[in-house]
């Protein structure tokens, strides 16, 4: 649970100016990540790493969302 003073601090951090800095890290990360290859020596561990792959990306947007969510209320 997020305390109310951890939701203001967070309202600041989403509207101050260096978040565009975190968001724009964030968003290269992901592309990063979208274009690393999953492609691994056996099919599993292809398996393995797409799943790891979407995982990180799904975590971080998740992770983005939530922040805006509790800044907005």
């Amino acid at each position: 649970m997020v305390t109310n003073p951890e939701k203001i601090q967070i309202k600041q951090l989403v509207q101050s100016p260096q978040w565009g800095a975190v968001e724009h890290l964030m968003q290269l990360k992901i592309q990063q990540w979208k274009d690393d290859t999953t492609l691994r020596d056996s099919e599993w561990e292809t398996v393995k790493a797409a799943c790891l792959q979407q995982g990180r990306i799904e975590g971080l947007n998740q992770l983005l969302q939530e922040l805006y969510k509790i800044a907005q209320s």
